[in-house]
C-alpha cells in the first residue's frame, strides 16, 4: 500500500516548512529622543501665527505627524503615524500630570537641609504609593513643567473647589489698593521705633542713589591719569618711564558729571598710552559678562542698549566711544563738539579733586612696593566716592550757560 495515498490507514506527513505564513510584528518602544520631538511637535503646531489652533482633530496630529518625522533629530529612525503620536501623547501628558502633583506634595514635605534630589526621590515614592508603579516620564516631566502651554491646558482639572480657592487667594493689584490717609500716615510714622525710622531713611539714601545712578549712567568720560613714582626701582625705571624722564604709574578711570568713579585700574607702566591701556582694561568685562545695567534710550528714532563713554580722539572708533568732531563746519557739527568736548573734561576734573584731597596723589609716590601704591591708590578712589556722595545733595546745579557773556558792542 502507497504510504502517501490519501486511501490509506498509515498518518500522513505534511512538511509546514516552506509556508508562507506572516510573522507577528513586534511592537517599536518610544525612546527618550522620540518623547522630546513629540513633545516639540506639540507645543510648536498651534503657535503658528497663520493656522494656530482653528483646525480638526485629524489635520492637528496630522501636521505634528509631518513636524515629528521630518525633524533632523531622528534620523535613521522609522517613521510614526498620527494615531501614533495622538496615543503616546496621551500617555505622557497623563503620566506627566500625575507626577505633577506628587512633585507638589513633595515640596510641601520637604524638610530643612533637604535638596533638589531629596525632593525628586520624595515624589517618586508618593507617585508610587498613589498609582502603584514608577514613575519612568522624568525627561518628559523637565521639559513640560515650565512650559505656559502645556500648563495653561493640562494642569487646572480640579473643578470649581481649585479655581475658588485660587480666586480667594489672589491679592489686588497695587492700583487697586487704596493709599492711606494723612492721618493714618501720621500715626503710622509715630508708633515707628528708631530701627524702623533709621531703615525708612536708609531706603529712601538707597532710593536716591539708584535714581541719580541711572541719570548718570550716559553721562560718563574716560581718560587716564600719571602718578609720579619717585622710588621706582632701577630694574623697573625704563619700562616706567615716559617722555617727561620720570617713571609714573597710570590710572584709568571712569567718571561722571558729579565726580564720581564708576570705574578705577591703576597699576600699568607708564610707557603705554591710553589705547594699550584700554587693552587691558576690565572696563567692559560687566557688559560682556552681563552684569551691566540695562541702559535703553532713543536717538535719532534709532533705539540703543548700550551705554557710551565720552572720550577724546584717542580711543578707537567703537559704538561705545562717543568722540568729538574735528574741524566742524556745520552749527550742528560745532554745537556738538562744543557739548562734547565740555562734558568730556568730567573725568579731568575728577583726577583734580582727587589730587586736591589727598596730597599723597598730587605727590611723587615714596613707596617702593608697587602692590602697596595700588592700596593708596584704591583707597583715595573709594574715600572720594564716598565724600560725593555724601556731599550730592549739596550741589546747585547751575545752568553754566545762563554766566556766559554774549558778543557786546561796546568798546573798551
Amino acid at each position: 500500500m502507497d504510504p502517501f495515498s490519501l486511501t490509506s490507514p498509515g498518518p500522513v506527513n505534511i512538511d509546514v516548512g516552506s509556508s508562507d505564513v506572516p510573522k507577528p510584528v513586534e511592537r517599536r518602544k518610544w525612546t527618550t529622543q522620540e518623547d522630546l520631538v513629540l513633545i516639540s511637535a506639540w507645543l510648536n503646531t498651534s503657535k503658528d501665527p497663520i493656522v494656530s489652533n482653528q483646525h480638526k482633530l485629524g489635520s492637528f496630529w496630522k501636521r505634528i505627524e509631518d513636524y515629528f518625522n521630518s525633524s533632523p533629530q531622528l534620523t535613521g529612525f522609522a517613521s510614526r503615524e498620527w494615531s501614533q503620536c495622538k496615543q503616546r501623547w496621551g500617555r505622557l501628558n497623563d503620566q506627566v500630570s500625575k507626577f505633577v502633583g506628587s512633585y507638589q506634595a513633595a515640596l510641601k514635605e520637604q524638610a530643612s537641609g533637604q535638596n533638589e534630589n531629596d525632593v525628586m526621590k520624595s515624589a517618586h515614592d508618593i507617585f508610587f504609593n498613589d498609582y502603584h508603579g514608577k514613575f519612568t516620564l522624568e525627561h518628559a516631566w523637565r521639559e513640560l513643567r515650565f512650559d505656559q502651554k502645556w500648563r495653561s491646558i493640562s494642569l487646572p482639572r480640579d473643578g470649581a473647589k481649585e479655581k475658588r480657592k485660587e480666586a480667594a487667594e489672589t491679592v489686588p493689584d497695587s492700583e487697586e489698593v487704596r493709599p492711606p490717609g494723612v492721618k493714618a500716615s501720621k500715626a503710622a510714622k509715630r508708633k515707628k521705633n528708631g530701627n524702623e525710622a533709621a531703615y525708612d531713611r536708609l531706603q529712601s539714601i538707597l532710593d536716591l542713589k539708584q535714581n541719580i545712578s541711572k541719570q548718570k549712567l550716559l553721562d560718563r568720560s574716560i581718560d587716564c591719569m600719571h602718578w609720579e613714582w619717585k622710588n621706582c626701582p632701577t630694574a623697573w625705571r625704563g619700562q616706567y618711564t615716559r617722555g617727561s624722564g620720570k617713571p609714573t604709574i597710570i590710572l584709568e578711570a571712569v567718571a561722571s558729571q558729579d565726580l564720581w568713579i564708576w570705574h578705577a585700574f591703576f597699576g600699568l607702566p607708564g610707557t603705554l598710552n591710553d589705547i594699550n591701556v584700554l587693552d587691558r582694561s576690565p572696563v567692559f568685562d560687566d557688559i560682556i559678562q552681563g552684569r551691566a545695567p540695562k541702559i535703553n534710550f532713543k536717538v535719532n528714532n534709532h533705539n540703543y542698549c548700550m551705554a557710551y563713554y565720552l572720550s577724546d580722539g584717542i580711543y578707537p572708533k567703537w559704538s561705545t566711544f562717543i568722540q568729538s568732531i574735528s574741524l566742524p563746519q556745520t552749527p550742528k557739527a560745532q554745537l556738538f563738539a562744543q557739548h562734547q568736548e565740555a562734558v568730556r573734561k568730567d573725568v579731568e576734573r575728577a583726577f583734580g579733586v582727587l589730587q586736591a584731597r589727598f596730597a599723597i596723589v598730587k605727590n611723587p609716590a615714596l613707596l617702593w612696593d608697587k602692590e602697596k601704591i595700588g592700596r593708596i591708590m584704591r583707597c583715595c578712589v573709594i574715600l572720594h566716592n564716598m565724600i560725593v556722595e555724601d556731599e550730592r545733595d549739596r550741589f546747585t546745579q547751575y545752568d553754566t550757560y545762563e554766566f556766559e557773556s554774549g558778543e557786546s558792542s561796546r568798546s573798551s
